[in-house]
């Protein structure tokens, strides 16, 4: 609510009388519902009389309304400048500033209005607000109580109490404060929102549908946040329900069915997922929104170039769109095309300099390929962007430890954990920094700190497990594991952990218990097999092993997990034509064998038997998901094929799941250099050679390096 200001007498009665015409027709299109006209004639009497408020305020009003955002921040900026008096103008300049993340402006907003009243509610919310984002946990405390005194009614803010309580790890303190805020209004969207949000983190989601219907009722709320909610819970048939009768208001039509094709492509039902977006595209071939819905998926079915094609209709339609960009980037990212990658998400930091997801992006990439020195100058790019953005002050740690620069990796991510004391990663990362840093007792506390934010962190426990093995305490950290398998006996994760931890040690027995196990639950699970076969191989015990597997493969012949071990011991005895044969008994009872599939894909190939062994490839792609030993496998048969850059993407997948993989690293140098990028081969190679872990394919990686540097630089690209 604007604070209406008479006009000040002017120099001369000209521009007055000038100023009133102008506002008079101003007034008269405003009520026509002419705004832009009304913006015009508002705009002309500013010209005549700059200092009058009540013109800005009106312009400010107009703006607002045709969504001009640039206008209306300019002229809520400017009326807190001609009114230093008036403590709602100054409220309402720093909100600006809030909303713009220049807390130390919002926060002197504040202090301005509340010099001038100092029992303002409105004010104390604001400088509670802007203190938080300053870090200044104990101010930001202080003020947001105090606006909830003075304003005990008001929703804000307990809300933003409910937010500082929840940062500070006093959940049912939070929740006490937006069950307040809901008792003062049952229907406030924000306050719903909240609700919903603490319910679903705390593992409550299904008390939060009532309040993510009345975000969804709201006027002022989100019309789709119940469907989303749906959608999110894998309630399909409830949200394509609501998604459908939200379609029939006209001005949500294209944006419910935009989402109602979302929602059927991740059911499963793609045909219907493709019909909608082409009724949307029919309607309106220039749709944004949809251009680049339909290029996800196209990504989503393994169609980059469609997407590209997508993308770009979308960057015709708009050339600002920076999701546009950023997405284009990372198709090309998914496709090995690591130059076009960095220029796409350039182009998309350029359009949106206040994101920090472009340099993220090409920082993350950087990292991968070895390039150490930009990863950092695009990391610094990050943080400069957003410097309150948690993944660019990750990325920022990332690449300070990569260039060895583990002091000031250690300052960052000191900071980093107390500017975010919630935030489990931050913990873990510190956690990791310290460590490489040489001060395990310092690290032990980060890690603990993780675990205590996040027990359900693998990352934080294996950790502290490795710091045990690493300190002679073997008992310490297989009991430390075990405590949490025991709470729960079949998570994955926790398994493979349990093992590789009785492996660090020595207890065999265990390991291999612990590996059967998760074989049983889980047959198309690599690692598992990996792990096992490594141990076998590595205590000399693959004939017994073998006797063991074929025992449990008579007592339950339709059992996948213990044939399919049989053959992976037979291909490590070198007995690789029993081998075969073992992998071909498996898939002729169980076709969709991931494992069996991709291993056999693998001895075919090797055998110039490559159209079998590509579609076993394919089985175990579809079966293992995104196990990068499929993937690997896959890429492999298709650079057999020659067909090098339908293998790059898939390569530059699993270096990305796994970049200290050397072997990873050298197939994609080969993709790169029989596509004719011998540039790009040789960098990707020099990182591959450069890894302290052995690979079977070294010798074939040198001379690999030996020819391209044989090649004229000149010659490369």
């Amino acid at each position: 609510m604007f604070v209406l200001l008479a006009l000040a007498p002017g120099c001369s009665r000209d521009p007055e009388r000038a100023a009133k015409q102008f506002v008079a027709n101003g007034d008269r299109y405003a009520t026509a519902g002419r705004l832009k006209d009304a913006a015009i004639e508002y705009r002309n009497a500013i010209k005549q009389t700059p200092g009058a408020v009540e013109l800005h305020a009106k312009l400010a009003d107009v703006s607002a309304r045709t969504s001009d955002v640039q206008t209306v921040v300019r002229e809520l900026l400017q009326i807190a400048e001609l009114a230093p008096t008036d403590p709602a103008a100054q409220v309402q300049a720093g909100s600006v500033y809030l909303l713009a993340g220049r807390f130390a402006d919002a926060r002197d907003r504040a202090e301005a209005a509340l010099r001038v009243k100092g029992d303002d509610a409105p004010a104390h919310l604001l400088l509670g607000q802007a203190l938080a984002g300053l870090h200044d946990a104990e101010r930001s405390e202080a003020s947001l109580r105090e606006a909830a005194r003075l304003a005990p009614d008001a929703v804000e803010p307990r809300v933003a109490l409910a937010s500082h309580e929840w940062t500070a790890g006093r959940a049912s303190s939070a929740e006490a404060e937006l069950r307040h805020a809901l008792q003062a209004d049952a229907t406030h969207p924000i306050a719903n929102r909240a609700m919903a949000l603490l319910y679903t983190v705390t593992g409550r989601a299904a008390r939060a549908e009532p309040h993510w219907k009345a975000v969804a009722a709201s006027p002022s709320g989100d019309p789709f946040a119940l469907a989303d909610y749906y959608l999110s819970q894998r309630r399909f048939a409830e949200a394509e329900s609501e998604l459908r009768t939200r379609a029939a208001t006209s001005s949500l039509r294209d944006a419910a069915h935009a989402r109602l094709a979302a929602a059927l492509y991740a059911r499963g039902e793609k045909r219907q997922a493709r019909d909608e977006l082409a009724t949307l595209l029919a309607h309106d071939p220039a749709s944004v929104p949809v251009l680049l819905l339909k290029a996800r998926l196209d990504v989503a079915d393994g169609n980059p170039d469609e997407a590209l094609a997508s993308i770009a209709a979308a960057r015709v339609v708009n050339p600002s769109a920076a999701g546009a960009a950023f997405l284009e980037g990372q198709v090309h990212a998914l496709s090995g095309n690591t130059p076009k990658a960095i220029e796409a998400f350039e182009q998309a930091a350029a359009i949106n300099p206040s994101s920090a997801a472009p340099m993220i992006a090409i920082a993350t990439m950087r990292l991968q390929a070895g390039e150490r020195a930009k990863a950092l100058e695009s990391a610094e790019r990050a943080r400069k962007a957003q410097p309150d953005a948690l993944d660019a002050r990750s990325v920022l740690v990332r690449a300070l430890v990569a260039n060895d620069l583990l002091d000031r990796a250690l300052d960052e991510a000191t900071a980093s954990a107390v500017e975010w004391p919630r935030s489990a990663a931050m913990q873990a990362q510190l956690g990791h920094v310290r460590a490489a840093k040489g001060d395990a007792a310092a690290a032990r506390q980060a890690f603990d700190a993780a675990l205590a934010l996040d027990p359900a962190s693998t990352e934080a426990l294996g950790a502290l497990a490795l710091l045990d093995l690493q300190d002679h305490r073997p008992r310490d950290a297989q009991a430390r594991v075990d405590a949490r398998l025991h709470g729960n006996p079949d998570s994955m994760p926790l398994l493979l952990l349990s093992a590789r931890t009785a492996i660090g040690a020595g207890a065999s027995a265990k390991a291999e218990a612990t590996l059967r196990h998760a074989i049983e639950m889980d047959p198309t699970n690599m690692q598992a097999f990996e792990l096992l076969g490594q141990m076998y191989i590595r205590e000399g015990r693959l004939d017994a092993a073998r006797e063991q597997f074929e025992t449990l493969a008579r007592r339950d012949p339709r059992s996948v997990g213990p044939p399919t071990m049989i053959a992976m011991l037979l291909e490590a005895q070198q007995r690789r034509a029993d081998a075969v044969r073992a992998y071909e008994a498996v898939l002729a009872v169980h076709p969709a064998a991931g494992v069996a599939a991709n291993n056999l894909a693998w001895l075919y190939a090797e055998d110039d038997r490559l159209d079998e062994a590509l579609q076993l490839a394919l089985v175990a792609r579809q079966e293992l998901g995104r196990a990068p030993n499929a993937r690997d496998t896959l890429g492999w048969i298709y650079v057999r094929k020659k067909q090098p850059l339908d293998a790059i993407p898939l390569f530059v997948q699993c270096t990305e799941a796994q970049p200290d993989n050397p072997t990873y690293a050298y197939h994609l140098a080969v993709a790169y250099n029989d596509a004719g990028y011998t540039a790009k081969a040789r960098e990707v190679l020099a990182a591959a050679l450069a890894a302290p872990r052995p690979f079977a394919a070294r010798d074939r990686a040198v001379q690999l390096m030996e020819r391209i540097d044989a090649e004229p630089k000149a010659a490369r690209r």
